[in-house]
Parts: C-alpha cells; structure tokens; sequence
C-alpha cells in the first residue's frame, strides 16, 4: 500500500517537472515577442495604420493562449502589460493635423476676401469724404456770415474769384506768404486795395 502511495506520489511529482519545464521554455521564448513589440512601439508613428491590423492579430493570438495554455497565466499578463505599454505609447504620440482647402472652396475664399478688401476702402472713403464734407460745410458758413456782416470784402472776393480763380488763388498765396512773414498783415492789404478801388470809381 505505502509503495504504491509513493508510486503516485513519484508519477505527480513527475508531471510537475515536466509542467515546470515546459513553463520554463515559454518564458524563455517570451523575449522574442518583447522584440516585437519593442519593434513596433519604435516604428509606431509611421505604421499607425498596420498596427489596428497587427493589434487584431494580437487579439486572436492572446485568445489562442487561453485557450490552448490554461495554466500559463504568466505569459498572459506579460501579453496584457505589453498591450498595455503599446496603449501609453499610442496615446503619446505626436498628432499632425493638415488643414487643407478644396478646390471648390478657394473660390469663396477668395471672393470673401475681396470683398471684405472693398468694404474696408469703401469705409475709409466714407469717413474721408464725411469730413471733407464737414469742413466745406464749415467754411460755407463761416463765409455766408462774413458775407452778411461785411458785403464790400465778400463782392470783392467773388469778382475775383469769378474773374480770374488763378488770380485769386495767386492773391490769396501772397497774402498768407505776407502774414506769415510778418511784413504786412492781408486786412491792411485788403484796405489798400479796396481804397484804389473806390479812388477808381469815383
């Protein structure tokens, strides 16, 4: 009886050993795979697209595992941290993104362009012809009050003007030439000249 209990306890020992070593010849096969993957993960970047079909490879050889090597639960979770490491790796790559156009879009573009251009010169146009506007508006006023306080300076100013407006414009250089040097104020100037008219008419 007790022979035949060591002869049992010989054959379980046995198969333990032949288990053990067989366990052993996997992990040593399992540098291989990291090979790969260390592979992979360098060239991750230029292959992105190879790798969701290797990724499906991976699947079906990890569920071959399971399947096939029910007590090899090293090999499994060296499998699932190293899928895992690639995971990380993935998620910290670098994103290029392209903008692009269309051939069929660069035509708005460039008419909003365009027209954005046109809306900009036609406002600065506007602004510039307002305050011409303002300053003509100014002047009329300032002379139509002239005109009604001192009618001999005014008839003077539009007989010249209607006459001869590059003659007018020539008085009216001199006279500012005049007053800015200093040497003879235009309203004494302009006396002068209207006492030679009246001398004249009479």
């Amino acid at each position: 009886m007790e022979n035949s209990d060591r002869n049992i306890n010989d054959e379980i020992l046995d198969r333990i050993v032949i288990q053990v070593e067989g366990l052993s010849k996997q992990l040593a096969n399992l540098s291989d795979y990291t090979k790969q993957f260390e592979t992979l993960s360098k060239n991750f970047d230029r292959f992105l697209q190879q790798y969701q079909n290797d990724h499906h490879e991976l699947k079906n050889n990890i569920s071959q595992f399971k399947s096939g090597n029910n007590h090899d639960k090293q090999i499994q979770t060296a499998l699932v941290e190293t899928k895992s490491i690639l995971e990380d790796i993935r998620k910290m790559l670098p994103l290029k993104l392209i903008n692009t156009f269309d051939h069929k879009t660069k035509g708005f573009i460039i008419s909003g362009i365009i027209l954005l251009i046109v809306v900009a010169l036609s406002t600065g146009l506007s602004c510039h012809l307002w305050k011409e506007n303002n300053k003509l508006e100014a002047v009329d006023i300032k002379y139509r009050l002239a005109k009604h306080v001192g009618t001999t300076i005014t008839n003077w100013v539009d007989s010249i003007y209607l006459h001869n407006p590059e003659e007018a414009k020539r008085i009216l250089a001199k006279m500012e030439a005049n007053w800015l040097t200093k040497d003879e104020h235009p309203k004494t100037k302009l006396n002068h000249g209207n006492n030679q008219r009246k001398k004249r008419n009479i």
